[in-house]
């Protein structure tokens, strides 16, 4: 008795210490990476929840609703600000370390150090959230818990259309593996969950259209995946991330060889699941670099079955150093090159230069909260995610293909290629700087009025040129 409850108390030990590695990796240093597009539109749409009260489901666009009502709650309570966004994002990513270890904890150490993990969770946007509930349904589905499988199920969703390839993959290794006798589904957990779903969908019965648009999604979606939409990818993509820094589900993906034809009908369910993800990601054209998330961890539970088959001290070393080049990867990532176009993870990323327009906008603000009140024009082909950046901003409009008759703003952003035009139509003086968004955008000019800005830029006569009005450069 004494020996089981010493084992367990160190187990709680090594939980309790691995969750707080977890938690400490996804926190720091979160303010330092530029607000990506994406996370951009996380908030956008959560600032309109808070205006109108709900959440429109888009078929063709932005994904499903629990995502944003979950950063909303989020924002409600510590406020509007990215970070806040991110740490959400964080927490969610140590909850599932912690369901992994429920399933295999030599996978919940892969897991928490993880570079693409640690990356995607320091991330406000949906995939570490899609990543979570799958685990969810998953861990319910396994040990006959059918409020948490379905919760899960619901979760997927209502956060992202390409929960259809998870269920896809489980369905077909459930049914190869005989596993279905499980989980014994009754009537009133069904109906618990298709009401939420019903509710998740209809903004809360403020937009009934909203359940019919969840089946209307399939057909954008599918054409968006065969399309690619400029995101395509060659089919080895994701193993070849894997090869260059996911090294203990690359080990997995070797070892499912091993286990695919296992008497183990539940590691063949797991290995079936990881191989049927693999394949049915890398045939899609469309991919993107956090869609890995979904791959990663089954096959980071094959990793960690297939070591405890192996002599103890071979596999102990095997397993710190495979955490070792994990945490050395997820460091440099994380805290080094989360700007850099040369790491896979690092995708349409908004470079650092928006940072420092930004600061020198909110400077003058705090000098002067009048400039809150001024008219803004963002004449953007694409403008994410400064709709975001310049919530606070009211009086803001927005231009895509074509400019307004006049032109009279003390702050705006527009395509370099529009300068001339924008230019033609001043009635005042602007300081003007260029900068760029992110990779494949042309530059950006920011001009800021000078009877608004006279006195409150940062090293004015080093980054910005003056504009006289009607007169051209």
């Amino acid at each position: 008795m004494k020996v089981n409850m010493s084992t367990e108390k160190k187990n709680q030990w090594l939980l309790g210490t691995l969750l707080l590695v977890a938690l400490t990796v996804r926190l720091l240093f979160l303010e330092w990476r530029p607000v990506h597009a994406d996370e951009g539109v996380t908030g956008w749409f959560v600032d309109q929840i808070f205006e109108t009260g709900l959440f429109k489901y888009d078929p063709t666009n932005f994904h499903g609703p629990l995502h944003y009502y979950f950063q909303f709650a989020v924002q409600a309570v510590f406020g509007r600000d990215m970070v806040v966004f991110r740490a959400g994002a964080a927490v969610l990513g140590v909850i599932a370390v912690w369901i992994m270890w429920k399933l295999n904890r030599i996978g919940a150490l892969f897991m928490a150090l993880s570079p693409g993990m640690i990356f995607y969770s320091r991330y406000a946007t949906q995939e570490i959230d899609l990543m979570l509930l799958t685990l969810i349904s998953f861990y319910g589905f396994l040990k006959d818990r059918q409020f948490l499988f379905l919760f899960g199920l619901v979760g997927m969703m209502a956060t992202k259309e390409t929960w259809v390839i998870s269920a896809a993959s489980f369905v077909i290794a459930a049914t190869a593996t005989s596993q279905w006798n499980r989980l014994k589904l009754s009537f009133k957990p069904i109906m618990l969950a298709v009401m939420l779903w019903a509710l998740l969908f209809s903004s809360f019965g403020k937009n009934p259209a909203g359940i019919l648009d969840f089946f209307k999604a399939f057909i954008p979606w599918l054409k968006t995946g065969e399309s690619g939409s400029g995101h395509e990818k060659p089919a080895n993509y994701f193993l070849m991330i894997m090869l260059r820094q996911e090294w203990p589900a690359l080990l997995g993906v070797v070892a499912a060889a091993r286990f695919l034809y296992t008497k183990n009908l539940n590691i063949r369910f797991f290995t079936l699941y990881g191989i049927l993800q693999l394949i049915f990601y890398s045939l899609i054209p469309y991919k993107t670099p956090w869609c890995i998330l979904e791959i990663l961890w089954p096959f980071m539970i094959v990793a960690g079955i297939i070591v405890k088959e192996w002599p103890p001290r071979f596999a102990t070393a095997l397993v710190i150093a495979l955490c070792g080049a994990s945490m050395i990867h997820a460091i440099k990532l994380n805290f080094y090159n989360y700007v850099d176009v040369n790491e896979p993870y690092v995708y349409v990323q908004t470079f650092p230069e928006i940072k420092n327009v930004m600061e020198i906008i909110e400077s003058a603000v705090k000098s002067d909260p009048s400039i809150l009140s001024k008219s803004v024009l963002v004449a953007l082909h694409s403008q994410w995610p400064i709709p975001w950046l310049l919530g606070a901003f009211k009086n803001a409009g927005y231009y895509d293909a074509y400019l307004p008759s006049s032109i009279d703003s003390d702050i705006i952003f527009s395509d370099k290629s529009r300068d001339t035009d924008i230019e033609r139509m001043f009635k005042k003086n602007y300081y003007a700087v260029d900068f760029t968004l992110r990779p494949a955008m042309e530059d950006i000019t920011v001009y800021l009025s000078t009877s608004v800005f006279e006195g409150k830029l940062l090293n004015q006569s080093q980054k910005f040129r003056l504009v006289k009005r009607g007169i051209l450069r």
